[in-house]
């Protein structure tokens, strides 16, 4: 099944998503690769289910409805 909508990652996200991981690997590779896996599944399903981000609170101020949020806590 093709994806309904298309997520597109900011420049800032992508290198911030990679200084977490790199700075996590260098104390659990393991942990990093897992914590990686998550968010990257969690993104995915934004493919088909865009609702479950939300608009950034700091945009929306700014009347910027264009980009969402995924929220991540590691249990």
């Amino acid at each position: 099944m093709n994806p309904k909508y298309k997520v597109i990652w900011t420049d800032v996200a992508e290198n911030d998503l990679l200084n977490i991981i790199e700075y996590i690997a260098e104390e659990n590779l393991t942990n990093a690769k897992n914590i990686f896996s998550k968010i990257k599944g969690k993104v995915i399903d934004l493919n088909h289910l865009p609702e479950r981000g939300k608009v950034v609170p700091e945009l929306l101020d700014q009347g910027v409805h264009l980009y969402q949020e995924l929220i991540m806590m590691n249990s």
